[in-house]
Parts: structure tokens; C-alpha cells; sequence
């Protein structure tokens, strides 16, 4: 991805989510619950505010993690940089980087995302 915002103070990933959506809600609660917690900053973004850089539509539209770096990851791509940070995971980012699997991964993930409310039901608001 070619966008950079330099956000991030810490060594940190910051991921925002679509926190109505029950599949991003319990990757998110996976995510919080681990001891990786501490790479990430987590920001639902029906809660809390998303970079001026982003619509609300493109992040409803799908995920993002943005490194501390600044660099901008979307879509399967930004799910590939979270299984980065989880060492049991990790050959699983590997793999999606692959050539082909790259090429793919994008489309299985833009089915899922524009389908998720369907698939997996609203998330339930506290």
C-alpha cells in the first residue's frame, strides 16, 4: 500500500475495525485476549476516531492496520500483518505472501467482508 501516517508513536499496529460486525468483534476479542496483545492498538471505529486520511466507508469496508512505521495495510493484507506479530501463526503470513495465494486473498476476503453481516450477524452493542 503507498499511504503512510506517521500516528503510531509506539512500535505498535494500530487496527481499525468495524466493531457492529461480529466476526471483526471476536478477531478483535482473540486478539485482545493474547499475550500479542501489547503489538496492537485497537480502534473500533463506531466508538473512536480513524485517521482524517480515511472515510468512515473505506474502513467500514474493511479492516486496516497501519505499522508503526506509518504504512497502511488493507483488506487481507492488513489480516496478513496481524498473524505476523503471533509467532505460531506466522508461517501462515508467509504463505499468504506467496505469489499465488496473494492474488487470491483479496477476493476470498472482499466476499466474506461484504457478506459478514450476513454470515456471522451484527455485533451487540454495550
Amino acid at each position: 500500500m503507498d499511504h503512510k501516517f506517521n500516528q503510531n508513536k509506539e512500535r505498535k499496529k494500530t487496527i481499525y475495525y468495524d466493531g457492529s460486525c461480529s466476526m471483526c468483534t471476536a478477531i478483535i476479542g482473540k486478539i485482545d485476549g493474547s499475550s500479542q496483545k501489547g503489538n496492537f492498538n485497537l480502534k473500533d471505529i463506531t466508538k473512536a476516531s480513524f485517521p482524517q486520511n480515511f472515510t468512515k466507508e473505506e474502513v467500514e469496508k474493511e479492516i486496516h492496520v497501519i505499522d508503526s512505521d506509518g504504512k497502511v495495510y488493507k483488506n487481507a493484507e492488513a489480516m496478513l500483518e496481524i498473524l505476523e506479530e503471533y509467532p505460531r501463526w506466522e508461517f501462515l503470513a508467509k504463505i499468504g505472501r506467496l505469489p499465488v495465494i496473494r492474488q487470491l486473498l483479496p477476493i476470498g476476503y472482499k466476499l466474506i467482508a461484504a457478506n459478514r453481516h450476513f454470515i456471522f450477524g451484527s455485533a451487540r452493542r454495550k
